[in-house]
Parts: C-alpha cells; structure tokens; sequence
C-alpha cells in the first residue's frame, strides 16, 4: 500500500515531469524557420514515442519509476536537440548541402550512378532519401543523427546493466550518453554522422557481450 508521503512525492515528481515537458516544448519547437519546420517536430516526437515504448517494452529498470524518469530525459534530450536544427555548419555549407542539391536534380537512378560526394554508400543513401522528403535537407540529416542518438544511448544504458544491478547507475549511464555536449553538438549543431557509426558499434559491443552473434 502507498503511503501518504510517497503519494505527495510522486505528485511532486509527476508536476516538475510535466512541467518540464512543457518548458522543453515551448522553448525547442517555435525555434525552426525552414521547410518542413512542422515535419520535423513531429519526427522528432515520433523518435520519443518509439523510444518510450522501446524502454517500456525492454525496461532496463525493475520499478516504473525509473523508466518514467528516461522517457523524460529522453524529451528533454531531444527538444534540446530541437533547439538547434537551425544552425548552419560550414561543413554543411562547403559538402552536405551541395551533395543533397546534386541528388535533388537527378532521377534515383542516375544518383545511385554517380560518384556524389565521399562518404560511405549507405549514408549517401540516407542522404538521396532526405532531398525526396518534403523538409529542409539541413532538418533532414539533422533528424538521422538524432535518432542515432536515441539508439546510442539506449544501448549505453544495456550495456550499463550488464555492469551493475543499481538502477541509479543505469540511469546516469542513460542520461549522459544523451545529454554529453559531444553528442548532442555533433549531431544537432553540427548535422555530423558519428552517432549513427557509434550506435551500430554500441549495440555489436552489447550483441557480442550477449553471445548474440546473429543480431
């Protein structure tokens, strides 16, 4: 039975979540001007419900309580990263955007046959599918970044479980894997596309730990 000072608790809990849920919304998405502004935002909230229901589904924490607390980090974490869809790099400037404009005036056929750019063929691909979306191409290789992000650091909070049973660790390990300044300027400030190599390399790392050689 839930004492009366835990009900208080998870009341005060419940009010700072929404809260900040809120906060997080009113500040990340009025922010985006381009194209498919309105897109994005909804791309971004699906990456939040599926993640939600990844954590719900294949809980890494024994109590709800836990799994609350990173569906809300995971919010926050990416109305950050919706904060700072607007930025412009240089190196989206000198490459990325001229590669998406050469894809843009060709037929698939003809961009899957031309030599475009420098990067390995599967991220050029993401990047042929981004110019037939209709979003500013800069929101689009934003978003791939950012659901790598996600992917990354779920896999960091398994990988955390298999260390320690404290649930408290396997959350810090959670959150720092979505909040480090590293991840999130590389992939949302920068449109850079180490998350989606680091997501891969963290899952094979938690596959192999797992003597789960297929997956």
């Amino acid at each position: 039975m839930v004492r009366q000072e835990d009900r208080t608790l998870y009341g005060i809990l419940l009010a700072l979540g929404l809260a900040g849920i809120l906060a997080a919304s009113v500040l990340a998405m009025p922010r985006l001007t381009g194209e498919g502004a309105m897109l994005a935002c909804i791309l971004v909230l699906l990456f939040w419900a599926a993640g939600s229901v990844l954590l719900l589904v294949r809980p890494l924490f024994r109590d709800l309580a836990h799994t609350l607390w990173a569906i809300l980090l995971l919010y926050m974490a990416l109305c950050l990263r919706l904060c700072q869809f607007d930025h412009i790099s240089p190196d989206y400037v000198s490459f990325l955007s001229k590669w998406c404009g050469t894809m843009d005036q060709m037929t698939v056929r003809d961009a899957l046959t031309t030599p475009i750019g420098d990067y390995n063929m599967p991220y050029l691909y993401l990047l042929l599918g981004i110019t037939r979306l209709p979003i500013y191409d800069l929101y689009g290789i934003k978003l791939c970044s950012v659901l790598a992000d996600v992917a990354a650091a779920i896999a960091v909070g398994k990988l955390a479980r298999l260390a320690t049973k404290r649930q408290g660790i396997v959350l810090a390990a959670f959150a720092a894997a979505l909040l480090a300044p590293t991840c999130f300027l590389n992939s949302a400030y920068w449109g850079q596309c180490d998350s989606i190599s680091g997501a891969f390399c963290l899952w094979g790392l938690y596959f192999g730990l797992k003597e789960k050689p297929i997956p």
